[in-house]
């Protein structure tokens, strides 16, 4: 069985991001103290909870083997790159920060971009074990059923989906769930107007079936991209994951459908996807992102797998919404915030997207205009995925500080005047708010509250005094008392 050493001291010194595959990310985390090994959980269910319950608590990153019913090294890692300081850590930006450090950090970095191609090669570790065709068994790898409404078993969460476009010859990497239906069958769901989809359904008209690689195991970053835009359009997220590492992805072709794959992925199977109104088999349901089991069961697509490749001792990346990933907090808040100072508003001091609340968006400003608060919030509103509500705060609220932000809406903000309600803003198939009747219709749109807790403008310097302590005479306090301070946990 495949153990995960402590890091070389030579290691250390490299660049944050630049971990060479998950197993290196997995030893970079280790040598934290933030990795904890679990034997003999139960993966109906049990293995789940146990995930759940560590997120909850910010606690490690689990790496489970011995799995019931499995071959002992045949392993699921979860909870990869959640709280944050496992987000920063996989993004390259200083893990031991203020929240709004890592935003500021990653905003910095993205400015850097530059796509980095990947490279072909031979030879990789995915190809120590190569299954083909009537030799497919996916029975053997943990496919875990993550709850205990979960429609089925999954072996796919924290997987990439892998397709390349018929007529311009790029590959797109999308993450999308994947669940077990028999040892060489899998489903897939993919959202409406997703890369993804589009790719395959351009496959379809043509009356093909699609093919397709999942890979489902692999380094961080190529999940993260997955999830994520691209910073520039045509570009593949192997692209943008070879810039954040700071080298080329490995990636050598597939042997049944010639698709790049990542060469030192852990575990990856080829297929072909039918056109749907062929072939499809009931799939679902599945607790998602948004915290709430907002698809139904419905027929989706299958993919007839063709080819099982993997690592010895191979780790499945399992990814448990809400709690999989951190990154909307640290780099949709970066995006946000680029996006508010490129549309020209100044003075904003910062943005946060609360950690698994996706629906909410603070904005913190310094206040230079009258109308300054509620244009800032209008425009993120206007722009929101899914928002429900945008709250702009003075810039004396930590806005990563939900105490402090509900506090500017309780005493600052007057609902009658101070909160606009904006309709028709873009949703999603998922969002567990949309009404039945607009989800028949296919109409994925919501409202959208815009709520001003800053102080009103024309009065700001005349409003209530904070009773608080000076900034001055609290940092001298606490220097002065340093030994109590720094021996209680903030």
């Amino acid at each position: 069985m495949a153990s995960i050493p402590a890091l070389k001291t030579e290691q250390k010194t490299r660049p944050r991001a630049s971990y060479q595959d998950l197993r290196d990310y997995l030893r970079i985390i280790d040598e934290r103290g933030d990795l904890k090994r679990i034997t003999g959980a139960d993966p109906n269910v049990e293995l789940g909870t146990i995930a759940e319950l560590m997120a909850e608590r910010s606690g490690p990153a689990l790496l489970f083997d011995e799995i019931k019913n499995y071959r002992p090294g045949y392993r699921v890692a979860v909870n990869v790159t959640t709280p944050p300081r496992r987000t920063a850590i996989m993004l390259g930006v200083e893990p031991d920060q203020p929240l709004l450090g890592m935003v500021s950090e990653w905003r910095s970095r993205l400015k850097t971009f530059s796509a980095v191609p990947p490279e072909p090669v031979k030879q990789g570790p995915i190809l120590e074990n190569v299954a083909l065709h009537d030799k497919v068994d996916l029975s053997q790898f943990p496919a875990p059923v993550w709850r205990d409404k979960d429609g089925g078993p999954y072996i796919g969460t924290g997987c990439c989906v892998i397709t390349r476009d018929p007529d311009e010859g790029w590959c797109n990497l999308g993450s999308y769930r994947v669940q077990l239906h028999e040892p060489n069958l899998l489903g897939c769901y993919m959202s409406p107007g997703r890369h993804g989809l589009l790719i395959m359904e351009k496959y379809w008209s043509r009356g093909e079936n699609a093919p397709v690689a999942v890979s489902l195991g692999h380094d961080p970053s190529l999940l993260f991209w997955a999830g994520s835009h691209v910073p520039h359009a045509g570009e593949s997220e192997y692209d943008a994951a070879g810039w954040m590492k700071g080298k080329p992805v490995s990636v050598l072709p597939g042997p049944v459908t010639g698709i790049p794959i990542p060469a030192e992925a852990e575990l990856v199977v080829e297929g072909e996807v039918p056109p749907p109104w062929k072939e499809s088999r009931e799939e679902g349901t599945y607790g998602e992102w948004t915290g709430y089991y907002g698809h139904p069961r419905a027929p989706e697509p299958v993919v007839h797998v063709k080819s099982v490749l993997y690592r010895d001792d191979p780790i499945n990346y399992g990814a448990l919404p809400p709690y999989s990933v951190s990154k909307p907090s640290i780099t949709g808040s970066a995006e946000t915030w680029d996006a508010i100072e490129r549309a020209g508003f100044p003075d904003i001091r910062g943005v946060w997207i609360p950690t698994h609340s996706r629906g909410i968006v603070v904005v913190g400003i310094t206040q230079r205009y009258g109308s300054h608060a509620r244009q800032v919030g209008a425009f993120v509103a206007a722009t929101a995925y899914m928002g429900r509500f945008v709250i702009v705060v003075d810039d004396d609220i930590d806005v990563t500080n939900l105490d402090e932000v509900m506090w500017a809406v309780g005493t600052r903000c007057d609902p009658m005047t101070c909160i606009t309600l904006m309709d028709g803003m873009r949703s999603s198939a998922l969002d567990p708010r949309l009404p039945p009747e607009k989800r028949e219709k296919r109409d994925f749109t919501n409202s959208i509250a815009e709520i001003d807790a800053c102080r009103p403008f024309n009065w700001r310097k005349t409003f209530p005094v904070v009773n608080k302590v000076s900034q001055e005479i609290r940092d001298a306090v606490e220097k002065k008392w340093a030994d109590l301070f720094t021996s209680i946990s903030r």
